[in-house]
């Protein structure tokens, strides 16, 4: 309903070719997601079609008002679908990118890198370029790349929340896998990258934090406080940026995305969460 116009003259040109070709790929998504071989990767995908299909339902929601107004549109903002489609999108180029890097052997360290960090800038530059030519308004600062106050000021509170978000989060992090180690049966799945020091900590404390916060704090997070209550966009936001996680991380992660989401909705600005993120990061690395 939201992809037609009522008003046209030809049939075939009440509904939006594009909006059709969209519905039939988030039932493909859904369908495939149903078969994937784990667990976890279904709740991933499920939720995620989950979340994409409440977008629509947002986005006809809000255009309901200018439905039969062949013209006239409702204003841009930023919505829970911009999010969704972010998070979807870099995984699948990440995973593209990442396959067409493999070798016989798997994916080397270097090519793990250049994966997540060409996924991370095509998926930014696409969603901003997106915004841009939509004439979003307030593009930086709605998209929070740019604090709503002055620099000088945003700086130092951005520091005073992400830095001790970033600790607390690591703090409860080595508690949570202290609480693992009494349970040997876990231990052979606990997460171990094979790659150099070097390369590691350019991906978890640099790339990561860059990429994952404009993802999930700066677009979904941004989308879900749009339409409903704060106190629930918080913990639906980190639920999926738990879940890209491996398994035994996602508690620890998902505290970790309460605390970045908390952090850039009391400073507005993205960088406290990242602060935050490169901590955690760098102390699990210690």
């Amino acid at each position: 309903m939201a992809g037609s116009d009522p008003l046209a003259v030809e049939p075939q040109h009440r509904m939006d070719a594009g909006v059709s070709v969209a519905l039939m790929m988030i039932m493909g998504i859904y369908a495939q997601a149903i078969y994937f071989p784990h667990a976890h990767s279904r709740l991933l995908w499920i939720m995620l079609c989950s979340v994409l299909a409440y977008a629509l339902w947002q986005q006809l929601e809000a255009r309901l008002p200018w439905l039969l107004d062949p013209v006239d549109r409702p204003p841009r903002r930023l919505n829970l679908s911009d999010g969704a489609l972010a998070a979807m999108g870099f995984m699948f180029v990440q995973g593209f990118i990442g396959m067409l890097l493999s070798t016989e052997d798997g994916a080397s360290a270097q090519a793990t890198l250049i994966a997540f960090s060409s996924a991370g800038v095509i998926t930014a530059s696409s969603a901003l370029w997106l915004f841009w030519r939509n004439a979003l308004p307030d593009l930086l600062r709605a998209t929070g790349l740019r604090p709503a106050e002055g620099w000088r000021r945003a700086l130092p509170r951005n520091l005073a929340w992400g830095a001790p978000g970033g600790l607390l989060a690591a703090l409860l992090c080595a508690g949570y896998f202290a609480v693992l180690r009494h349970f040997p049966l876990l231990e052979p799945d606990m997460p171990a990258p094979d790659m150099p020091l070097p390369i590691l900590a350019t991906l978890v404390v640099i790339a990561a934090p860059l990429t994952e916060e404009f993802i999930f704090r700066g677009l979904l997070f941004a989308g879900l406080r749009s339409t409903v209550p704060v106190a629930w966009a918080i913990p639906a936001s980190a639920a999926i940026f738990a879940l890209i996680h491996p398994t035994l991380g996602v508690v620890p992660v998902f505290v970790l995305g309460c605390i970045t989401a908390i952090a850039y909705q009391r400073t507005g600005w993205l960088l406290a969460p990242m602060v935050a993120h490169g901590i955690y990061n760098a102390a699990l690395l210690i």
